[in-house]
């Protein structure tokens, strides 16, 4: 047999190329059947076998091998690009979502914090400038504008790419502004940069030029999703520039409509077959007999004709007209690292687009998690005597309740002590830019989760180290004068974790009930909703919602028993200024994101990077080491412990990897952090149950199989469901016509 291993099964319908039947020892050499290639030939890729094919004459036209050939020569001419601007290979993720922007397929890039989900948007925007297409990318903050446009230039000129980059932003003058709207205007641009808030100004704008640049956007990516769609208005941004018009938008609502009354119809319609066998039965019983299968296969149909087959045809006729609109839009990528962007309107990315946003589970870092303590000099002055003793390229955070203004006084302090130091806020932009160039030694900035110090800030070369001044928290009044929905939710989470009874009870019970309410909401909506409370003026159910909470909330904490158990807590703090009471909470989803600047990816693997806290409260300490190592792989340390002259040299070595892996002088190593995985199951709930393990999972239809995805980690895991046997053992051996 010349050492050729012998078919053991035979598979229908399963040759890519005529989809015939074929032997498993050629589908597992990914080889076409016998009849398309009489003799076995070593091909190491899809595009191989296309190759050889072709020189029989025996390559069919619009066949699945055709088309993924198509689609792996192309994917292989953006890793080439990629490779000759970086020097190494894409990451397994990343490969995968070059993969599915090539056949067109809008989804959700899904990998924790760190994995290159920018560099992606940025490697494809420059691809498709490479072929003549434009792209858009959307990011949260005018930082973040600059940093990509930068980036972006940067690939591109490594890549030999001519890409006319675009990018609008606060900081322009005015000259310069209306020289590149000129330029946008008349279409003389290939990638285009903004932040959102200037896509949802300018949506209808952008949608109307493109008719005038003769195709519209062929790919858009929005980074951190969930920092950028904030509101309904933001999300049909997002699908006018994708290239979605109104009508098309009220199509997916249509479609949504349609799928919510075809789930209640069924049931209905199972209902009223069961009535009607159960006549039949009746009748046919008086006559001394039953009904066959075919007299219950009749009634299933009639039933079917009358309550369900009007709507499936109207059904069908709506995905119909939303598949011409989607063959014509652009490829929507949207990016998460955190959490599911809220609101009814994000369900229409599945509508028009086949996929809903998700979010990963957890972060990539190799950053030393240490503590210390103020001693005698006091919070502000142990971070002074940090910052001299690391040196440069520090980021340093004050907690939320100090505010813009507290930064601005340790930056201040600092420079007081011959520190070049920066307050980093939004009124302070350009902060960020005389820090890269190392005009600024330190930028000081407020440790909240959406602010421009801690989202975003992607500098692998120049972060070495983070100190925070306090230990991050949430912090609210124990009498709710500015009451805010998630403070509400924190109160009740307070009182159900540590308050013992039925208070604690009734607290888990509001508790639950708000976050359902919390998910179904998008940031505008929750803001109204705090406007509402507020100003006392209840309208929405919503509000009334959180007002009733609300109210709970005052009544429980104004008894003594509840304050006695909540300073009993060694993992919260109750701080009393005069009359008034506060409740302090560790935040570690803020430290997390913060600390995170100090380890990037980058092409050689990923930074070493330092955090200190100065921990101005014991039990809020205790707090935060305990939530993190729910979150990630934290093992805290006591500072004057560490040994920090090997350790910052091991992190400025790292820092002089990445410096020179960018300026192009030596050729990073090729390693895969995260890997793709895919995970078959029958059952569909299954699927579902296993995704949510790991976090929370996106959604995307390929034809009609759901196929959940979600970040473990280590991998991008993909969880589908066969739905039961996909081949069955038949006889005769012989495929019934189709």
């Amino acid at each position: 047999m010349g050492g050729v291993e012998l078919a053991r099964g035979v598979y229908f319908h399963s040759c890519m190329n005529c989809g015939g039947p074929e032997g498993d020892d050629r589908l597992h050499m990914r080889l076409p059947c016998p009849r398309c290639m009489g003799e076995r030939v070593a091909a190491e890729s899809i595009v191989e076998v296309a190759e050889a094919l072709e020189r029989l004459g025996r390559l069919r036209r619009g066949s699945p091998l055709e088309r993924y050939a198509a689609v792996e020569r192309e994917a292989q001419r953006v890793e080439e690009l990629f490779r000759r601007a970086t020097g190494s290979r894409l990451w397994s993720a990343q490969r995968t979502w070059v993969r599915r922007v090539l056949k067109g397929t809008s989804f959700a890039a899904i990998a924790p914090t760190g994995v290159g989900k920018t560099t992606f948007g940025i490697l494809m925007a420059v691809y498709f400038a490479w072929r003549g297409e434009k792209s858009y990318i959307v990011v949260p903050t005018t930082p973040l504008v600059r940093m990509v446009e930068e980036k972006a230039v940067r690939l591109a000129d490594a890549a030999g790419v001519a890409a006319r980059i675009v990018a609008l932003h606060s900081r322009l003058g005015q000259r310069a502004r209306r020289q590149l709207l000129e330029r946008i205007e008349s279409g003389d641009f290939d990638v285009l940069i903004t932040t959102a808030q200037y896509m949802v100004r300018n949506a209808e704008w952008l949608a109307g030029l493109a008719k005038g640049w003769g195709r519209g956007f062929r790919f858009v990516f929005v980074d951190d999703v969930d920092a950028v769609l904030k509101s309904g208005k933001s999300v049909d941004a997002v699908l006018r520039v994708v290239g979605f018009d109104p009508d098309t938008v009220e199509l997916g609502w249509e479609l949504l409509r349609l799928q919510r009354r075809l789930v209640y119809e069924a049931a209905a319609a199972q209902r009223v077959f069961e009535e009607r066998l159960r006549r039949l039965r009746e009748r046919l019983r008086k006559r001394g007999t039953r009904p066959g299968s075919e007299d219950i296969r009749r009634l299933r149909e009639e039933v079917f004709r009358e309550r369900l087959e009007p709507l499936y045809r109207k059904l069908r006729e709506v995905e119909d007209a939303i598949s011409r609109a989607r063959s014509r839009a652009a490829v929507l990528v949207v990016s998460s690292a955190t959490g599911r962007p809220r609101g009814s309107r994000i369900r229409l990315f599945q509508a028009l687009l086949g996929f809903q946003a998700g979010g990963a589970g957890e972060a990539i870092r190799n950053v030393v998690d240490s503590y210390t303590y103020p001693g005698p000099l006091g919070v502000e002055g142990r971070v002074v005597e940090l910052v001299k003793r690391l040196g440069g390229g520090g980021l340093v955070y004050v907690p939320v309740d100090a505010g813009t203004a507290g930064a601005e006084r340790l930056a201040e302090l600092l420079r007081s002590h011959g520190v070049a130091a920066e307050a980093f806020t939004s009124r302070n932009p350009g902060a960020l830019d005389r820090f890269r160039s190392g005009e600024t030694d330190v930028l000081v900035g407020v440790a909240v989760y959406y602010g421009v110090a801690v989202r975003g800030l992607d500098l692998p070369e120049r972060v070495r180290y983070a100190v925070f001044a306090g230990v991050p928290r949430h912090r609210f009044s124990a009498r709710f004068e500015e009451p805010h929905p998630l403070s509400v939710v924190r109160g009740l989470s307070v009182i159900a974790e540590h308050v013992p009874g039925e208070v604690g009870e009734k607290a888990q019970v509001l508790l639950a009930r708000l976050r359902r309410l919390i998910r179904r909401l998008s940031q505008a909506a929750l803001a109204r909703v705090a406007e509402e409370l507020k100003s006392g003026r209840i309208v929405s159910d919503a509000a009334r919602e959180f007002s009733d909470a609300l109210q709970w909330l005052r009544r429980t904490l104004s008894k003594p028993e509840v304050w006695e158990a909540l300073e009993k807590a060694d993992d919260i703090a109750v701080v009393r200024e005069g009359d008034q009471a506060y409740i302090m909470v560790p935040d570690a989803a803020t430290y997390i994101q913060a600390s995170g600047r100090t380890s990037r990816l980058f092409a050689g693997g990923i930074t070493k990077g330092l955090s200190v806290v100065v921990a101005d409260d014991e039990r809020l300490l205790r707090g935060l080491m305990r939530r993190t190592r729910w979150l990630v792989e934290a093992e805290w340390k006591r500072f004057e412990e560490l040994d920090l002259p090997r350790l910052l040299a091991e992190i400025d070595r790292d820092r002089e990897r990445v410096r020179a892996v960018l300026e192009g002088k030596v050729k990073p190593e090729t390693m895969e952090l995260v890997k793709t995985a895919l995970l078959v199951v029958e059952s569909p709930n299954k699927a579902r149950t296993i995704a949510g393990f790991f976090g929370k999972p996106s959604a995307r239809l390929v034809g009609p199989l759901r196929v959940y995805e979600v970040s473990t980690g280590d991998y991008v895991l993909l969880v589908a469901a066969s739905g039961g046997h996909i081949y069955d053992l038949v006889k005769p051996a012989t495929p019934r016509e189709k």
